[in-house]
């Protein structure tokens, strides 16, 4: 059979799937296949490590809330909101997920933390399957000042002995993503519609170093196919930095998953029902990933590197930053 013939059969067949399954499960599909076809050309996107352990908001956690936090074993993370005129807000949603992958690869890209906006953003969220209607601007626009003004803090901690002594060792490090941003903005009656030429921003020194050290990359077709939950992006970018450097298989029971992912939800079961309908959809678009899902805990097992191949300026892969340094 001739290559022609095989790519129109592996078409037929993936729309014949496609009607039979979901819309989320078709676009995983289709990722998939087209990242299995030809791994070695796929384009690539790369994201802070961070990403892979904790998590932003799923959705507006409101001007009430004095910080959000999340916690993933002895690592937690604190994110204080934008505060404007006696309001906070909270970067939440897929839009800054997506924000911070693009800022890491530009940065990385260019070898520098500032970042020409307008030259590079449209064009990487036209790969992600970001449209470009009024309201879909409105929405970059606010979550771009929601994320560029907002505060983290990191926090880890261990126990260590020293001198045969106990001693718990605890570090913080805090950070902004953006230590300054120029904006230039067309508006039409009186809105902002679309970010101009000349528009920057500038990653903040430490940020930068830590994406220098501590980036690792995934495929961009994949963001495209995940990318209209952000609980879905949360668990691919988890099961990419984490699976394929097991040692052995290693049980996480679900009730740590919802310190590390949460999303508000009222009971555990709610959080459970919602990660395995998504994980579904990653396995798809991940295929090596092994795990095994019981009533009480997730299993992960030593799995296939999913990007078998990663771009000559990223210094390191899949450690989470040492704290202690």
């Amino acid at each position: 059979m001739n290559s022609s013939a095989t790519a129109s059969d592996k078409s037929e067949d993936t729309e014949t799937l496609s009607a039979l399954i979901s819309p989320i499960q078709a676009k995983a599909l289709k990722a998939g296949l087209a990242i299995n076809e030809d791994p070695e050309t796929e384009p690539l996107t790369l994201a802070p490590w961070f990403m892979a352990s904790l998590s932003l908001p799923y959705r507006d956690p409101g001007s009430g809330l004095l910080a959000w936090e999340r916690e993933n074993g002895n690592v937690r993370i604190i994110l204080s909101p934008y505060v404007d005129r006696g309001k906070a807000y909270y970067p939440y949603g897929v839009i800054p997920r997506l924000l911070l992958t693009w800022m890491t690869t530009e940065a990385i890209r260019t070898r520098s933390p500032e970042i020409k906006i307008a030259e590079s953003l449209s064009a990487f969220m036209r790969q992600v399957g970001v449209g470009k209607g009024g309201t879909q601007k409105q929405r970059l626009l606010d979550q771009m000042q929601r994320l560029f003004n907002a505060n983290i803090r990191l926090e880890h901690q261990e126990l260590v002995e020293r001198e045969g002594t106990e001693l718990v060792h605890q570090t913080t490090r805090n950070f902004q993503f953006a230590e300054e941003h120029e904006l230039w903005l067309k508006k039409e009656n009186g809105v902002a519609t679309s970010i101009e030429w000349g528009s920057t921003v500038t990653l903040s020194p430490r940020f930068y170093e830590s994406i220098k050290e501590h980036s690792f990359p995934i495929y961009t077709e994949a963001l495209r196919a995940l990318g209209n939950s952000p609980l879905r992006l949360d668990i691919y970018l988890f099961m990419v930095n984490r699976i394929f450097r097991l040692k052995g298989r290693t049980r996480i029971t679900w009730e740590q998953l919802n310190a590390q992912f949460g999303g508000n939800y009222k009971h555990l079961r709610m959080f459970k029902h919602a990660f395995i309908k998504h994980l579904d959809a990653v396995s798809v678009v991940y295929p090596e990933a092994r795990f095994a899902v019981s009533n009480k805990f997730l299993m992960l097992y030593p799995s296939g590197q999913h990007v078998p191949s990663m771009p000559e300026n990223i210094q390191s892969l899949g450690e989470s930053p040492d704290f202690a340094r």
